[in-house]
């Protein structure tokens, strides 16, 4: 006969007997772990010989994966040139994790390590749109996926044009104070490095304007503080001008 006998740390889980070869054998519905096995056979006089004691770790668990610790929220903008990915993981047979980056063409970075590194900082990339996500698997194949993440990144100030005031004289009031950006944007402005910033309305389509009917006669110099959404101001942007109410005597 033949003999085949399976264990786990407990003891024999199953025993099973034949008096034809081959014998073939399937054992199913085995809960998680790890299981010893080997085949005994047996001649008509009682002669005996054994096979190697085989292991086999049975897992149908799948890995559990999600993002933790410094890695930034879904959909943000951020002034740098570097992506930061960490997540947590629950596995026990670990085989390999991968970290994959996209910019907004193409796959930009893919890495994978078979020990437990559990974050990355892709760094050098220009500005632009970049999804990532990490994907865990085990020695048996179970694999899972964090959701994909969407960052922004923009280290680049707004470019701003100044539509008024003009570098001219005005003779009466009110002055119009208006400027246009290349992307989403805040903006202020000062009169003279007065240390209160006027806030700009925003007209949509990266429009901003105000107006002001209570400066006096004078030469004034008008800046404009212009930020973005990942914060980079662009406080460069500067205009002269002249306000003359008052008429000549003669």
């Amino acid at each position: 006969n033949i003999t085949v006998t399976l264990y786990n740390s407990s003891g024999i889980v199953a025993r099973n007997f034949s008096t034809s070869s081959p014998f073939n054998l399937t054992y199913s519905s085995l809960t998680d772990g790890i299981y010893f096995y080997n085949a005994t056979g047996t001649d008509i006089i009682g002669t005996q010989n054994t096979t190697i004691l085989r292991n086999i770790t049975a897992d149908t668990t799948v890995p559990l994966i999600s993002y933790t610790t410094g890695t930034l929220n879904d959909g943000v903008n951020v002034t740098a040139s570097a992506i930061f990915a960490n997540v947590t993981v629950t596995e026990t047979n670990f085989a390999n994790i991968t970290f994959i980056l996209y910019n907004s063409t193409s796959l930009a970075n893919s890495t994978i390590y078979s020990t437990q590194i559990k974050e990355i900082n892709w760094t050098g990339f220009s500005d632009g749109t970049y999804k990532y996500n990490v994907t865990i698997r085990d020695l048996a194949n179970n694999e899972n996926t964090t959701e994909i993440r969407t960052i922004i990144l923009d280290a680049t100030a707004p470019i701003v044009t100044i539509n008024n005031p003009q570098n001219t004289t005005y003779a009466s009031l009110p002055i119009q104070f208006n400027v246009t950006t290349n992307e989403n944007a805040n903006a202020n402005y000062t009169i003279d490095g007065g240390v209160n910033n006027v806030t700009m309305q925003n007209n949509g389509n990266r429009d901003f304007n105000s107006t002001n009917t209570s400066i006096t006669d004078g030469t004034y110099t008008a800046r404009y503080y212009v930020w973005d959404t990942s914060g980079n101001l662009n406080a460069s942007r500067s205009r002269v001008f002249t306000l003359d109410t008052t008429n000549p005597q003669i």
